[in-house]
Parts: C-alpha cells; structure tokens; sequence
C-alpha cells in the first residue's frame, strides 16, 4: 500500500481528481457538503451512470441543502443522513473512497467536500492506494456508517432547509435587520403559532433533550413539558393544605422521581421563605396555604376585563401579605391558568419584556399590563383547534410562550443565541 501526505490544497484537488477519473464507485462519508468543484464532480460521476455513494453530516447546520439536494438529483438512493452519536458529539467524518478495477485509493484526513475544505484551509489529508484488502477497514468503517445512515428524501431534506434557515436566520450568522429588534410573537395567527413552537422546540432539543415524564427520550421538549402541566396544574386547582407535601413541593419547584420537570417554571431558590410557608406542614405554614387556596380561587375562567382585575388583585393581596414575590405569584396563577398566565422570573423577565413591549413587573398593575398585551394575540384568541396536539397547546398556549425562555439561559449558554433573537429578544 502506498501512502502519500498531501501537503496542500493544489494536492488535495489534483489527487481527488485522478482518482475519480478511474474509479467506478465512490463512497463519501463527510461532516458537511457545500457547493463546491468537487461536489459538481460527482453528481457528473453519478450522472454518467457510475455508482456513488454519500453520507453527509446534519450537525451545526454547516452542510448546504442545495449541496444535498444535488447529490439526491444525481444519485437519489445513494445519498444518506450521518447517525451522530448522542451530544455532545458529532457525525464528524471525511473520507473519501474511490474504487476502481486495479487499485482503490482513499483520502483522509481534514477536509470536509466544501470549497473550504479543497481550496481554502489549511488542512491535513493522506492519501492511502492499494488493494481492498489493504483498504479493508475503510471499507468495513464505510459499510458501517452507511447500514446506520438515514436516507435522505424529499421531506426530510425540507425540514432541513427549513431548521438550517431557522437557524441562519437567529443565531447571528446572518446580519440583524437595521433598528430595534421586534418581536413577532404577538401579530401570529394560530397556525403560524404553532409552527414557531415546533420549530423553537428542534432547535433546542440538542442543548437540553426531553427528559422523565415516561417519554421514550424521542419526544420534544415541549410535550415533555405538557405533559409535567398535566401532572402540575391539577394540584393548583386544589387546597394547598389538603395536598402532600412532595405535591406541595413539586408545585412551588423541587423535583422528585414523581415530579421530575418540577423546576421547569424556575428554582425558586430566593424565595425560600415564600417556600417554607407555602409547602411546610406546621401550623403557621397551614394558615398561610389555606387563605392562599382561597385567595387564588377567586380568579374566574376567561380571557375579559372581570379575569383581569381579579389577577391584577390577587397579586397584590398575596405578595403583599406573604411577601412570596412575582416569581412564586405569577408560577402559581400559570399552573392555575396556563391557557392565560405566564410565569415571570429572572430567567424569563427580559425576553417577556421585549416581546410584550411593557415595563418591569413589580404590582399587580404591572401584570395586567403584561397579559392585557398577551391576550390580544390572535394566537391567544383563536377557537379551539381539533387536532389532538394542537388542542392541547391551545389549552396551555399562554404558558408555551414562557416555556421558550425556559431554554433562554441554557441556549445563550449553548453558544445559540439564535433562541433568544427567535423569541424577538436582543442580547
């Protein structure tokens, strides 16, 4: 077997280019495709009838979906999706494989089939000729990444264009408009809503994916979070002192094999006096849970002017009395009414701000400002959808507007500030 370091680009191109003058298959397995010379090389390799096969990489939306898409024209059932392992790690591969009647070379090495990759870094690339024995574990590591491979097809290869876009559009790769940033989130009709979820919702289930709740580790975090108001919002409906206290705690934050996204409305650390009063089992504590039961449901059902000034008043008369503050408040009224509440801490305040447009949260006035903006949303007004998931969004949908800054900190901490400019959010 021969082995030849390539030690620049000029190599690079001239070594791909001879041999896949003489091979009569090729098999790719790279992280990313972009339009590049050599990627137009084999399509024109595959439209002549020749055998190609191509594993591309989805990871960081760095691949080109045109890129794909021309490879899928050329050489439709030869063109797949790599299996990245679980984050952090990556489908990271670049090899490529000509097969030939006399002797097989491989290339391999750094460079992805990008114009970057052949023409403008610094990359580092071996070139391995000899037989496909001497080949042998190459061909075993190909055939092992293609059984694992996901074929690409038309709708897959949409929702990609459609996340990769997403993605351009918010994570700062692509300049902002000139001005202020505004926010979106109030003008969406109902379906656009929903789509503005979904797509909140992949793009950031790589930084934190869905987690207890009986899911099979494929669901989204947001019907992991559906599902934890499922189990929540009922023991808001009841008296605080008729409840267990590991039910007590789940709803004011501490998470539990039983209740394993209980903190998902926020830790509640700082209110730990708030805490003790509200979920504690002493005397003291159980006056303060039972005029807290009957504080809270004096708030009507509906999205009017009388739910309004019942909200507006019940925040006052509970912050005021028991000191609990707008986060331990504004989390409870959203348990209670997740179809027109929104919770309001330190993680989420600044987003909700923008988005709404409103001051900071500091009286009960100030929270019937907030939700009097957020009820006027058409999204916030549509009927009642009939689609199973859809209805059950619509149940909650005011609080699936605050689950999105449930993932804000972790986002930015990601390095994807895209979450926060979807949300319609500066830095």
């Amino acid at each position: 077997m021969n082995t030849t370091f390539l030690r620049n680009s000029s190599d690079l191109c001239v070594a791909f280019k001879t041999a896949l003058g003489k091979a009569r298959c090729v098999d790719v397995a790279v992280a990313y495709a972009t339009k590049c010379d050599q990627l137009e090389m084999l399509c024109k390799h595959a439209r002549d009838g020749k055998e190609l096969r191509a594993i591309v990489g989805q990871d960081d939306y760095v691949t080109d979906p045109s890129a794909v898409r021309a490879l899928y024209t050329a050489a439709k059932n030869g063109i797949r999706w790599g299996l990245a392992p679980p984050r952090p790690g990556i489908f990271h591969p670049k090899l490529f494989y000509f097969h030939s009647r006399m002797r097989d070379t491989a290339l391999v090495g750094s460079a992805n089939l990008t114009g970057g990759g052949f023409r403008n870094n610094v990359e580092a690339t071996v070139c391995l000729s000899g037989d496909r024995k001497q080949l042998k574990r190459l061909v075993q590591f190909f055939e092992t990444q293609w059984e694992q491979a996901r074929g690409v097809n038309e709708q897959n290869l949409a929702e990609y264009e459609a996340d990769r876009l997403a993605h351009q559009r918010f994570d700062g790769t692509q300049p902002p408009p000139p001005g202020p940033v505004t926010a979106p989130v109030l003008s969406w009709r109902w379906d656009e809503y929903v789509h503005q979820l979904r797509l909140a919702d992949r793009l950031w289930r790589p930084f934190r994916p869905a987690r207890g709740w009986g899911g099979n580790g494929e669901d989204s975090y947001l019907i992991s979070r559906l599902n934890m108001l499922r189990q929540l919002a009922p023991l808001a409906r009841q008296p605080l002192q008729e409840l267990s206290l590991a039910q007590r705690q789940a709803l004011f934050s501490d998470e539990s094999d039983q209740f394993p996204g209980a903190s998902w409305l926020g830790n509640l650390r700082a209110a730990a006096e708030a805490r003790r009063l509200l979920t504690q089992e002493d005397d003291d504590c159980r006056v303060v849970q039972a005029a807290f039961t009957v504080s809270l449901r004096s708030i009507p059902d509906g999205l009017n002017p009388h739910a309004l000034a019942a909200i507006g008043a019940e925040f006052d008369t509970l912050d005021d009395i028991y000191r609990v503050g707008s986060a331990v408040v504004t989390r409870y009224f959203t348990l209670r009414r997740p179809n027109a509440c929104i919770s309001v801490n330190s993680a989420s305040a600044t987003c909700l701000r923008q988005i709404l447009g409103v001051g900071p949260l500091s009286r009960g006035s100030d929270y019937v400002v907030w939700l009097e903006k957020l009820w006027q949303a058409p999204w916030m007004n549509a009927p009642e959808p009939a689609d199973c998931l859809e209805r059950w969004i619509w149940d909650n949908r005011a609080d699936c507007l605050t689950r999105w800054h449930t993932g804000q900190r972790g986002a930015i901490s990601h390095k994807c500030p895209g979450v926060r400019q979807l949300f319609g959010c500066g830095p």
